[in-house]
């Protein structure tokens, strides 16, 4: 897992002197030389800026040629990556431009691996076309937007809208529809999406509050690494490797509490035993027997506890005629979501409730709702608690809200 955020640039100290191009820094791709595969349709145009001395050429998503016009020294007083990239002493790029302006043409500059439509919203804000921002955005069009904002460091240009489109959200469905923050346990893989994209908008905005809230959740849904789908790690990887590191780590944590609730039950240590069997005693003096009366017997504790656990788990467990020990020893059991494996317990514990060994007068361990009620309170102490972004170093870029 990468330990640094690739798409974070730093070079705001170029070499003045340096005659290299800026995309020859190890941390900015090179532009692409156009080849066959490219459409050589029309070229669509958008203007920001009539008199515009530089031209952004990007490619859609059908590889057809995208033309944005714009002012060199909007992006300039907005970015100090397209400062540095620009300037007329610095890189290749710059010098390129300083002449084309003196020759009263306008420079290309090839950005093929920037994605055309956030782009346009984000010349938009820079050029103050303020009526052609969008007043509504989708979760998957800001977190775009987000990743342009990280490449350029740029947040702070666009901190009124940012601030604007988090004031305005709706309560809404996600698929390409405007979305709510808040989502149940074990939400679907779309959802779960959303969630790391949600949370790494936080992390680019500097929001620590939406950051939090979105780590919480993040964590409790994320499955193994290897189960991740493309997008998922495709929008998981984007984050920092601190952030990634503590996300697992956290995830651990929690799959590690459950599994120690499980044990502590079928030890008999979450609550004092209730249990009692009949016993009977001499008199001492006349040697006949007393009458049986009931004593405490926690030494059955563990014995009933765990063919109780055992048998709920054998009727949780889908695969006919597999040991239940088996199910409980396999790594697959335990690779899921902290989510996932509270759900199953959950559903155990509920089992255990109606369990013969928890009825009276044989109230071994603690009832199966007292499991139940330690697993729920573990799931939303760990929902309520994400990550704190002032934790990870060079956190964020501002701070949005």
């Amino acid at each position: 897992m990468p330990s640094t955020n690739l798409l974070s640039l730093n070079i705001s100290h170029p070499d003045p002197k340096s005659s290299r191009s800026v995309f020859q820094d190890p941390l900015i791709s090179p532009p692409l030389t156009p080849t066959s595969s490219i459409s050589s349709s029309p070229v669509s145009e958008i203007t920001f800026y009539r008199d515009g001395d530089l031209i952004l050429e990007l490619y859609n998503q059908h590889n057809e040629k995208v033309h944005l016009r714009v002012a060199s020294a909007a992006l300039c007083i907005a970015s100090p990556v397209f400062r540095a990239m620009l300037s007329p002493d610095g890189f290749r790029e710059g010098k390129a431009l300083s002449s084309c302006t003196r020759e009263g043409s306008v420079y290309t500059l090839q950005l093929p691996d920037d994605d055309p439509e956030p782009l346009i919203t984000l010349c938009h804000i820079l050029h103050f076309n303020n009526q052609k921002v969008p007043r509504k955005i989708t979760t998957d069009s800001l977190a775009k937007l987000c990743v342009l904002l990280d490449k350029y460091v740029c947040t702070m240009a666009a901190v009124s809208w940012l601030d604007f489109w988090f004031s305005h959200l709706p309560q809404a469905d996600t698929g390409g529809k405007l979305m709510k923050l808040k989502s149940p346990p074990c939400a679907d893989v779309n959802q779960q999406i959303d969630d790391v994209k949600w949370l790494y908008i936080s992390y680019v905005t500097g929001d620590k509050q939406r950051f939090m809230q979105s780590s919480a959740k993040v964590l409790m849904d994320l499955p193994s690494l290897d189960h991740l789908s493309d997008i998922h790690l495709e929008w998981f990887e984007r984050l920092p490797g601190s952030i990634q590191d503590a996300l697992v780590h956290t995830s651990q944590e929690v799959i590690q509490d459950i599994a120690r609730l499980t044990e502590e039950f079928c030890l008999g240590k979450l609550s004092k035993c209730q249990a009692t069997s009949l016993s009977s005693t001499q008199d001492g003096n006349t040697g006949s027997r007393k009458s049986p009366t009931l004593v405490p017997t926690p030494r059955d504790c563990e014995a009933h506890a765990i063919g109780a656990f055992l048998q709920s788990l054998q009727n949780e467990q889908l695969q006919s005629g597999v040991s239940a020990l088996y199910v409980l020893a396999q790594p697959s059991w335990w690779s899921g979501s902290a989510n996932e494996l509270l759900d199953k317990m959950e559903r155990i514990a509920d089992n255990l409730a109606s369990s013969r060994a928890f009825v009276p007068p044989h109230q071994h361990c603690c009832h199966g709702r007292t499991l139940y009620r330690k697993l729920r309170e573990l799931r939303y102490s760990k929902n309520t608690k994400g990550l704190d972004l002032s934790d990870f170093r060079g956190h964020g870029k501002c701070g949005v809200r």
